[in-house]
């Protein structure tokens, strides 16, 4: 309740680890107020979610989304998906997988910050949307 008083409320959705933006401007263009989060758009510190500020800034997107909007997250996941386990050290045993490569670190911080950002958004009435095409795996062939 503390923080609702607090933020202002004005976006209908964020994409976070958005790439091309491709949902934010579908957003756009049904006239909907959205912002783009990505660290390929800049340098700067401040866009990146694995850095403290860029996660402070997707947070603080993330609060301004009005209720029953949408954040929509979409993390980095070459070394989650079946195939690349060899090369991450993911397996059931380890989901964090080999913490001592750098790529595997990346993906462990980025997605509980998601899962922190993914928890404000829904404890304040808002739809969650993650990307996951790369995290299917099986065993029997079926997708």
């Amino acid at each position: 309740q503390y923080i609702d008083n607090l933020c202002v409320r004005d976006l209908d959705s964020v994409e976070c680890m958005s790439g091309q933006a491709e949902i934010t401007r579908a957003h756009g263009r049904m006239g909907g107020k959205c912002i783009g989060f990505d660290k390929s758009y800049s340098d700067r510190d401040g866009v990146d979610i694995n850095t403290a500020c860029g996660l402070e800034r997707a947070m603080s997107f993330a609060l301004r989304i009005r209720r029953h909007g949408s954040m929509w997250g979409v993390p980095v996941c070459s070394s989650w998906y079946w195939i690349a386990r060899s090369g991450s050290g993911r397996n059931c045993d380890s989901p964090g997988g080999d913490t001592r490569l750098q790529r595997v670190r990346s993906g462990n911080v980025m997605v509980v910050r998601l899962v922190l950002i993914f928890v404000a958004c829904w404890t304040r009435g808002v739809h969650l949307w993650l990307e996951i095409q790369c995290l299917l795996s099986s065993t029997n062939g079926v997708y």
